[in-house]
């Protein structure tokens, strides 16, 4: 049964086996996987962040997944009482690398881990904006 693809948060991985090299001999079975992501990714309606909410005693960092690819922009994240608590650039993001990602380290602009609480992002890129709420508890 197949079905078509979408976009998600986690990549795609085929099992490959039985794969010879021109001489015949059997490659290794212990690197069959191969990994892809979807590369039609046309603006910020399929940004995904996870994990969400984000425990700060079990990750280091959140991941915001599935921007559009060659585009630059600027991503800022606001404490729930509306004060800046980061603000970067980010991008240009090349597919062909696998490089769709980028990854915020729990750190305000001071370089200190924020604390647990509601926070909301807004990403700019172009004349698209992207917005949302993240959790990072204890």
């Amino acid at each position: 049964m197949s079905h078509a693809l979408r976009h998600s948060d986690q990549a795609y991985y085929i099992r490959v086996e039985f794969v010879t090299d021109l001489s015949g001999n059997v490659i290794s079975p212990q690197h069959n996987l191969a990994r892809f992501a979807l590369r039609d990714i046309k603006d910020l309606s399929d940004l995904k962040v996870y994990p969400n909410p984000v425990n700060r005693n079990q990750h280091s960092e959140m991941v915001f997944l599935n921007f559009p690819p060659h585009k630059k922009g600027r991503i800022a994240i606001y404490s729930a009482a509306g004060n800046l608590v980061f603000k970067a650039d980010i991008g240009p993001f090349n597919p062909d690398n696998n490089r769709i990602t980028w990854r915020w380290n729990l750190q305000n602009n001071n370089g200190r881990r924020v604390s647990s609480g509601v926070y909301y992002y807004l990403i700019e890129m172009d004349d698209e904006r992207a917005k949302g709420k993240i959790a990072v508890i204890n």
